[in-house]
């Protein structure tokens, strides 16, 4: 009985042991660029191995960019999707708050990569990265009690952002370091 009682123990002590190497492991594939990052997984994901924070803020911004153009078909075709009791008015207003939405979350991604390329002088891409998303679109359609797909993919847009704005900021504190020096 004794003996059975140390093998229960001994069995909970190698679980222990296995998920703390299991848990280091994990940590250990974060990529560095990503330590600031909530969703550590979605950022190294986005950064795709990224040897410098130039190419990992800019890896992480084309993918959130991707992600975003894939959103274009839904919010072009948002007017067929709106409830029939709503009024022409309504509708068109939706309509282009989604597309003035959409241009300027475009836009702000492709700013943002111009800007780092040409060395953010004026420290405007977490400005950008900040401004990124649907909001104005997802609460519009929320105002209207209008289910869209639009506002569950502009959660995932703010995720995606988050972790750029994680990335990028560490550029601004690198630079903070440099004028230090």
């Amino acid at each position: 009985m004794a003996f059975g009682n140390y093998k229960s123990f001994s069995l909970a002590i190698l679980a222990v042991v296995a998920l703390a190497f299991a848990s280091n492991a994990a940590e250990a594939q974060v990529n560095p660029f990503c330590n600031t990052a909530t969703d550590k997984a979605l950022c190294t994901s986005m950064v795709n191995g990224a040897k410098t924070q130039k190419e990992a803020t800019v890896n992480a911004i084309n993918f959130t960019l991707e992600k975003a153009k894939l959103m274009k078909p839904m919010v072009d075709g948002l007017t067929g999707t709106l409830p029939k009791i709503l009024s022409l008015v309504s509708k068109d207003s939706l309509v282009q708050t989604c597309n003035e939405n959409y241009e300027s979350l475009i836009e702000d991604l492709v700013g943002a990569i111009e800007d780092i390329k040409t060395g953010d002088k004026f420290n405007s891409v977490p400005t950008k990265l900040s401004a990124v998303g649907l909001t104005d679109c997802a609460d519009s359609l929320k105002d209207f009690s209008v289910v869209s797909p639009l506002g569950k993919l502009n959660d995932e847009i703010n995720n995606y952002a988050s972790s750029c704005l994680a990335v990028a900021r560490q550029i601004k504190e690198l630079k903070k370091e440099c004028y230090r020096m």
